[in-house]
């Protein structure tokens, strides 16, 4: 997957194995395949160093999950609380609220 390597995953995973430090990822943006096939994807993941008995790297464990669809679905929800607190803005209804107490 070449397409991985300029989205900078390659130089992460070679920055935990370096370093020995884990690194959490969530709903990070991947686009996989090129050109016309390209597809905009999200996982949640994390590069975790395995560690000999002497603590030295001796590589890196990828556990991820695709959450595509969790933020495709959170898109929508998204636009319209941003439609509906702009509408809130705007509405004339500052009276109609102080009349209700909490």
């Amino acid at each position: 997957m070449p397409e991985l390597v300029e989205q900078g995953f390659i130089a992460l995973l070679d920055r935990v194995y370096r370093t020995g430090v884990a690194y959490t990822g969530r709903e990070v943006r991947v686009v996989l395949g090129e050109g016309p096939q390209a597809r905009e994807t999200f996982f949640d993941f994390t590069y975790e160093p395995r560690l000999d008995s002497g603590s030295n790297v001796t590589g890196v464990r990828l556990i991820g999950v695709e959450t595509t669809q969790v933020k495709q679905a959170q898109r929508p929800a998204a636009e319209h609380r941003a439609l509906l607190e702009q509408i809130a803005r705007q509405a004339p209804l500052p009276d109609v609220w102080t009349a209700f107490p909490v």
